[in-house]
């Protein structure tokens, strides 16, 4: 049985010019996840690794084609986080997984009071998430206060 690991290296040794897309376990951004032995970590990052070794572990595998999920080293390149922002910003990926902006956060921290209308449940309704991630917000342990 070859396991994904070896899958990935084999589709990482084979790519030509066109997106190798990730088929198995990926993220909610469509980004390919892989196991390897102590945790998930990033396909992208993994067949890169195959071809050219990370420079540090400060710096990410970023996709040239803009493709979450591809695994085409090819289309990889190692960028510091400095980097990645000004990439993510060329792709409109900034923060893609977020479902609300930095305003809506703020709204929703100002609007909320204990014990008083709105409750989360009406706030989550009006901002199109549940309650838990309204619960998120108000106890800061989504997108932390500064």
């Amino acid at each position: 049985v070859v396991s994904q690991v070896e899958e990935l290296y084999e589709m990482a040794a084979a790519a030509g010019d066109d997106c190798v897309l990730w088929p198995y376990t990926k993220d909610r951004r469509g980004a390919g996840r892989v196991w390897r032995g102590v945790g998930w970590k990033s396909a992208a990052r993994v067949a890169l690794g195959t071809v050219v070794p990370a420079p540090s572990d400060q710096h990410y595998a970023s996709r040239r084609c803009g493709v979450a999920g591809c695994v085409n080293p090819n289309h990889l390149e190692w960028l510091t986080p400095a980097q990645l922002a000004v990439d993510s910003l060329r792709f409109g990926t900034d923060n893609a997984a977020a479902k609300l902006s930095a305003e809506q956060v703020a709204e929703i921290r100002a609007r909320y009071v204990p014990g008083r209308r709105p409750t989360q449940a009406e706030l989550g309704a009006e901002y199109g998430v549940g309650q838990q991630h309204v619960s998120s917000i108000v106890n800061a342990q989504y997108r932390r206060v500064s």
